[in-house]
Parts: structure tokens; C-alpha cells; sequence
């Protein structure tokens, strides 16, 4: 389940990255933020982090 972590709730509220992707470290569920704005995304209770790019091949 993804919600938006509150600091209300005693959260820290961090901005969310326009075209970043999220992923969860337990079911790495990835999120695309299309819409930027304060909070956090949460999966499994804990927030995601902003996913690696992965490494280009190489072209010999």
C-alpha cells in the first residue's frame, strides 16, 4: 500500500521529484512521480527511496 507520509503524524516532510521513480526496498514496487509536491511516499510503513539508474551497456 503507497500513501504520502504526514508531518502531522511526526513524519519529516521532503519534496517528491518530478520524473523521479520511487522504489520500495521490501517489494521493490516502483512509483513515477508526474506531479511534484511535499512528502514522502511510503510503501510497507517505511518511506521509498529514488531508484538507481541502471548502467548503459557498453557499445564496442
Amino acid at each position: 500500500m503507497l500513501w504520502r507520509a504526514d508531518a502531522a503524524a511526526g513524519g519529516i516532510l521532503m519534496a517528491n521529484l518530478l520524473g523521479k521513480r520511487y522504489q520500495c526496498g521490501e517489494c521493490e514496487a516502483t512509483v513515477l512521480v508526474t506531479k511534484a509536491g511535499d512528502g514522502d511516499l511510503a510503501c510497507h510503513g517505511q518511506p521509498m527511496e529514488i531508484a538507481q539508474a541502471k548502467p548503459l551497456p557498453s557499445s564496442d
